[in-house]
């Protein structure tokens, strides 16, 4: 899209001028394939986001900021610009078939077994005690107050 990202080292943060525009997640499976995921922040609300997650300084401890507004940008504040779904999906599409050199072949159907995990993953991510007591994450303990 125009902009010098780079991998934070020991981390999984994209970083644009030094500030995280995405967060992702890589692995290899035993069988050969890779799955990745993540986000990309197109747009990022500051004042919304401090009041909402009221971020404590642990969240920031191995970070060269002190608050989401140092730390977290977005494509649109980057690029100047609005950015579309589809626009960052083709980024990222061509990025990959072409660093990988591979072709994607998006059919967007799942396999039954697929299906069910998705829905089981629906089902508790969507639930009021994930949604009220739910972690963050399992390794940031700091994130939600009990």
């Amino acid at each position: 899209m125009g902009l010098e990202a780079y991998r934070r080292t020991d981390s999984n943060d994209i970083l644009v001028s030094g500030k995280k525009v995405s967060g992702t997640a890589n692995i290899r499976l035993p069988d050969g394939s890779f799955v990745s995921f993540g986000n990309v922040i197109l747009v990022f609300d500051h004042d919304l986001c401090e009041r909402v997650l009221m971020p404590t300084p642990e969240l920031f401890k191995d970070k060269e900021a002190n608050s989401h507004r140092t730390w977290v940008t977005s494509l649109k504040t980057q690029l100047g610009r609005e950015v579309s779904y589809s626009e960052v999906v083709s980024a990222i599409k061509e990025t990959f078939e072409n660093t990988m050199q591979i072709e994607f072949d998006i059919t967007n159907t799942f396999t039954e077994a697929e299906n069910q995990i998705h829905e089981s993953l629906q089902e508790k991510y969507r639930s009021e005690e994930w949604l009220k007591t739910g972690r963050w994450s399992p390794v940031k303990d700091y994130w939600r107050p009990k």
